[in-house]
């Protein structure tokens, strides 16, 4: 999970990690910046991101990405 991985340090970061194969949650506070970011980032990389909207500073937001499910079938 990154968080403001839209833009700047957090989108580069879910990139590379998305490049070494980590199944990756964007999480931003503009769900629609968020799912187009991992969209973008997905295609780069081949690698499986979702993009959800949160804004950490709202505790009732934050239990949504913590269960994420990305459809990896590795997943437990």
């Amino acid at each position: 999970m990154v968080t403001g991985g839209t833009r700047g340090l957090g989108r580069e970061i879910a990139t590379g990690l998305a490049r070494r194969g980590a199944e990756v949650v964007i999480v931003g506070r503009d769900e629609g910046r968020a799912v187009t970011a991992a969209s973008e980032i997905a295609s780069a990389t081949e690698g499986l991101v979702t993009g959800m909207g949160c804004h950490v500073g709202r505790w009732a937001e934050c239990d949504a990405p913590g269960r994420a499910d990305t459809g990896d079938p590795r997943a437990p």
